[in-house]
């Protein structure tokens, strides 16, 4: 049996792990492979913090970051690819 509930609250590794892959935030494609060393890449982070103790808080505020580092570099990037190309 399934529950409504199953998987609440996973949506924000979800995302994260499919931006660190290499998806673009603002619409366009992305490999499996990269999905998938971003899921690895988080689940690390997530095991290195719980065994440091780290609050849960703060595991999700390090996710967050993580988000953000991940949008600002494929951003820039980007304008780096857009400039050398126009």
């Amino acid at each position: 049996f399934g529950s409504p509930n199953d998987g609440a609250g996973y949506e924000l590794t979800a995302i994260a792990a499919v931006v660190i892959g290499g998806t673009d935030l603002f619409g366009g494609s992305g490999t499996m492979v990269g999905t998938i060393a971003g899921s690895i890449m988080l689940g690390a982070l997530a095991n290195i913090l719980q065994l440091n103790d780290v609050s849960a808080a703060m595991q999700l505020l390090a996710t967050g970051a993580i988000i953000v580092a991940a949008a600002a570099l494929q951003s820039f990037v980007g304008r780096r690819d857009r400039e050398a190309s126009g």
